[in-house]
């Protein structure tokens, strides 16, 4: 990505793509939001703003330690991944 732009903002224009691609709205808000939320709060919790590849592989890299103990389960964690890689290639312009 060549801008800054933040991840609220990531967020509302992936969300809005899907809508452009056909998604419904039960899949987007059922399937993806609560997982955007989670990277959302990954960043807040680390006190970032700016979308970066950098801060989103260390939380998928924490969910996968996480998965690796059983503390989420796999399906949970592909949902996860494949929130993110969704999140990356919508903005990505």
């Amino acid at each position: 990505m060549n801008e800054n732009v933040t991840i609220n903002e990531l967020t509302a224009r992936v969300t809005k793509e899907m809508c452009r691609m056909g998604y419904s709205e039960e899949t987007i808000w059922r399937d993806y939001h609560p997982k955007f939320g989670q990277v959302s709060a990954y960043y807040q919790r680390t006190g970032k703003v700016f979308y970066s590849l950098d801060t989103t592989a260390e939380f998928v890299q924490l969910q996968l330690d996480r998965a690796k103990t059983g503390d989420i389960s796999p399906t949970s964690l592909n949902t996860v991944l494949n929130a993110e890689t969704t999140m990356h290639n919508g903005g990505a312009r």
